[in-house]
């Protein structure tokens, strides 16, 4: 096996080596946020370039924070900035590549979770081939609630059954929340023993938030 970082741990290294000053409310997951949506660009401008207050509002981070996580992607050669806004640059779409093999999308509204979580955000992130890493998915709640939401459920694709290990009795979604089950797969292209992470909030951003700080404390 290689003894390479992965590109997550790179990131992670990114911002524990930050130059000292205030604490930040920037976390790794934030950078491959970040990334990601650069990538896309602003869809309400045709895909070009997203301006720092736009990208700002998606993250749900301050403009210190937005400023800082902005200046170590362009220090790191992963973004390239200009008057227009901020693009993604080769290297950075080479990091985004090696990103998506683990992580393939970025975070998924899924409407057909409320009455399993009882929220009324809840977004969905596919982890690909780690379900042998989840024991009872209480970790992953964990990180979601430190992070501000209001919990993060894990189901795990296992011998073609959908499960959720923290919670006893759930052993096949398919047959107690078709509707759940079938918005997932269109919306996600799930394998065997791939992961499922739901973070849930009242607020969309504490959601979104949740639902990536949940994740990395599975793949960091």
């Amino acid at each position: 096996m290689s003894n390479e970082p992965s590109i997550r741990t790179i990131l992670n290294n990114f911002i524990e080596n930050k130059a000292p000053g205030p604490k930040s409310n920037i976390f790794v997951f934030h950078l491959e946020q970040a990334l990601r949506f650069i990538a896309e660009g602003d869809i309400n401008r045709k895909n070009k370039p997203i301006g720092r207050q736009k990208l700002a509002n998606i993250l749900g981070l301050g403009a210190g924070s937005i400023r800082s996580l902005l200046k170590l992607l362009k220090k790191e050669n992963l973004i390239q900035t200009s008057k227009s806004g901020n693009e993604i640059s080769k290297k950075g779409e080479n990091y985004l590549k090696k990103l998506k093999k683990v992580i393939p999308n970025t975070e998924m509204e899924i409407k057909s979770a409320n009455d399993l979580t009882n929220s009324t955000n809840n977004f969905a992130l596919l982890i690909k081939d780690c379900s042998e890493k989840i024991e009872t998915g209480m970790v992953q709640r964990d990180a979601a609630i430190k992070i501000g939401a209001t919990g993060a459920i894990t189901i795990i694709l296992k011998d073609g059954k959908y499960s959720i290990p923290q919670i006893k009795g759930f052993n096949d979604l398919q047959n107690e929340y078709p509707q759940f089950v079938k918005e997932l797969e269109t919306k996600l292209q799930i394998e065997e023993n791939d992961i499922i992470i739901i973070g849930t909030a009242d607020d969309s951003i504490k959601a979104r938030t949740g639902v990536w700080a949940a994740a990395y404390s599975l793949i960091l």
